[in-house]
């Protein structure tokens, strides 16, 4: 049960009640249900949620987000259509310690993502590694309610960035992963803080801009240093390591415990889509099923 703050919150955000939400996901199940290549897909509320709160519950906008997302496998094959040892080089960069959520959600109930560079092997792991593990810690923190609701905020740390770690992201890569999240991701971006970040890498900041909405590029904050953070963020939610409470390594293994536990309905996003059946035509604009 969600608690008063949320629902508030969701109400005065989203345009969210009880009637818009148990007519919209009525609506959305419809939909699905005239389409054969979705009919075996998640069609749980907490699923089904992600989308319409992320779009406001903007059935038009809701439907072209839910083929967008479903699809990706199929539009972006070399990040999303992968098998297994692709998946232990994933959990082998987390356990790295390059990216993971922070145990508690910062005061307004934002979940917080914590990025540090310097943890991230250049030589050994890809752009495809680092795509594949920013999507799996997303799609396993919107099965929580709340975080549909309030969003996610990233900290991406450059402390001791190299120019071997800038040449992981081809310019390429890094125009069609911010297409990706313009078009096709779920969930609220609500922030994300940037430290520390040296004169090289502002180019791939200055290319990701212009293809961000003017909202999202309101919402990313350049800081010289982790220390400029303590006057945005409550530093004591940072990991030990940083000033913080918790340990990092007790961190990365709650989320891990955590990720496996919902292993299962993140893969049957994928698995739910018939894909023998489907025709799949995309251009710049858009994407359509036959």
């Amino acid at each position: 049960m969600l608690e008063e703050k949320y629902i508030i919150k969701a109400q005065i955000e989203l345009n969210e009640t009880e009637e818009t939400k148990n007519n919209s996901l009525a609506e959305l199940r419809l939909w699905i249900s005239r389409h054969d290549f979705f009919k075996n897909c998640r069609q749980d509320d907490k699923f089904l949620l992600q989308f319409l709160r992320t779009k406001k519950y903007n059935m038009e906008r809701v439907i072209d987000l839910f083929e967008r997302y479903l699809l990706l496998k199929k539009t972006y094959p070399k990040w999303f259509d992968y098998g297994q040892t692709e998946e232990d080089r994933v959990w082998q960069l987390y356990d790295a310690g390059f990216v993971y959520p922070l145990i508690e959600r910062d005061e307004e109930g934002r979940r917080v993502i914590m990025i540090q560079a310097q943890k991230l092997d250049p030589k050994f792991f890809t752009f495809s590694d680092i795509l594949r593990l920013v999507t799996l810690i997303a799609q396993t923190l919107l099965e929580e309610e709340e975080t549909q609701i309030s969003g996610v905020v990233v900290i991406l740390d450059y402390t001791n960035v190299t120019l071997a770690h800038l040449r992981l992201f081809p310019l390429s890569d890094v125009v069609s992963f911010v297409e990706i999240i313009r078009t096709s991701s779920i969930g609220r971006h609500k922030m994300m803080y940037m430290l520390s970040m040296p004169n090289f890498a502002t180019m791939l900041v200055e290319v990701a801009k212009k293809v961000l909405s003017e909202k999202l590029r309101k919402r990313i904050k350049l800081l010289k240093s982790i220390n400029d953070l303590q006057d945005e963020f409550d530093m004591s939610l940072l990991p030990l390591e940083l000033g913080g409470k918790i340990p990092e390594s007790v961190m990365l293994e709650e989320f891990k415990k955590l990720a496996i536990e919902r292993s299962p309905n993140i893969k049957e996003i994928v698995n739910g889509v018939d894909w023998d059946k489907v025709a799949l035509e995309v251009d710049d604009e858009s994407c359509t099923i036959t």
